[in-house]
């Protein structure tokens, strides 16, 4: 009886053991994995109907997801990102500098909008770094002439701002706040920035 006991037990240890590590092994691949998916998924969602590529900004502005225009007698079926906010104007990147580094050239319409920003994501979608309008006024630019290079590779500076990736690719965002983008200079605004889209290039 006692032998029996013994076998049922380590039979029971040795599959709760097993379903233990198998659970704590998937979770753990999981929790690592699905940061890469969900950038990978995100920048295609956005590619695919913007009409660009990687290392090219966004052509059209993002918008919510609305069925009025985004400028008023501009034809934007824009690329659309469900629950942003209304009040934000957003190009997106999706950068490549595992073979060479991105040049991005940029306006930063400080004297237009209320806030700026223009932020980078690791491939795990860390935030690396954020450059905002106050960091532009502080040192008096309204240009950003920013060099992204993959982080460990030497490289002559060539930009105002270079930056260090962690990971080979990423995301760009640049943000704009536009108050009231319904009213006639909220449209002016945005046709302004549409004006001034960002460039980047290798």
């Amino acid at each position: 009886m006692r032998q029996k006991l013994d076998k049922t037990w380590k039979r029971w240890t040795f599959w709760v053991s097993l379903t233990l590590i198998l659970a704590f092994s998937f979770n753990t691949i999981s929790i690592w994995a699905l940061p890469y998916v969900i950038t990978d998924e995100m920048s295609d969602d956005i590619l695919e109907p913007s009409g660009v590529s990687v290392n090219q900004f966004t052509r059209r502005v993002i918008r919510g997801a609305v069925d009025e225009p985004v400028v008023e007698g501009v034809p934007t079926q824009g690329d659309v990102v469900v629950m942003t906010c209304p009040d934000h104007f957003i190009q997106f990147c999706r950068y490549d500098v595992s073979e060479k580094p991105l040049h991005i050239h940029l306006s930063v319409p400080v004297e237009i909008a209320p806030y700026w920003s223009i932020s980078f994501y690791a491939h795990n979608t860390d935030n690396f770094l954020v450059i905002n309008d106050l960091d532009a006024k502080s040192k008096g630019l309204t240009e950003l002439n920013i060099t992204l290079v993959r982080r460990g590779v030497s490289y002559e500076r060539q930009g105002d701002e270079m930056v260090y990736s962690p990971s080979d690719v990423g995301i760009i965002l640049i943000r704009t706040i536009i108050p009231d983008r319904y009213s006639a200079e909220g449209q002016e605004v945005m046709r302004e920035l549409l004006r001034l889209r960002a460039e980047a290039r290798q």
